[in-house]
């Protein structure tokens, strides 16, 4: 087993981040770090990573000393990452249970540098507004012959 090196940027993201944690935590696939990179925020969203984190060492809470946006705190998860593989997240997201489990099979029997899956929007009142197929764009192997993707390779 590998280990998946787990990115969540963090903007303000009291409303859902715990969801977010939640949906890692409850993963099949149990060999994950979870990197959460701060962005600057002014609501509590420390404190609910960090409490977390408190619980689970497998978590890793990073703020950033300046606001770059999403991109720059992936990057930054990115370069702390000890994972064979990475994958994000975003803050408002939760995965399925299986996601990280399913998804490491599939790219392993395929040989799949990158991969990404299906996903569902869900409003409010969490109920399905929108199903994203992605399964045939993603089971195209890897010309080179080593399976990463999203999760993709930890440089």
């Amino acid at each position: 087993m590998s280990l998946v090196s787990v990115i969540i940027p963090a903007y303000n993201s009291q409303r859902f981040i715990e969801k977010a944690i939640i949906s890692v935590i409850n993963q099949t696939y149990t060999l994950w770090e979870l990197i959460i990179i701060d962005d600057c925020s002014t609501d509590s969203t420390s404190d609910i990573v960090i409490a977390h984190s408190v619980r689970d060492n497998r978590i890793k809470y990073v703020k950033l000393e300046m606001n770059g946006g999403a991109g720059v705190a992936r990057n930054k998860g990115i370069e702390l990452a000890q994972g064979t593989y990475i994958a994000f997240l975003d803050s408002d997201d939760e995965w399925h249970p299986q996601k990280l489990e399913k998804q490491l099979d599939f790219m392993l029997e395929n040989l799949c540098d990158f991969s990404y899956t299906d996903y569902f929007v869900v409003d409010g009142e969490n109920e399905i507004s929108i199903f994203k197929n992605a399964s045939t764009a993603s089971a195209r192997p890897s010309a080179r012959g080593w399976p990463t993707g999203s999760p993709t390779p930890a440089p």
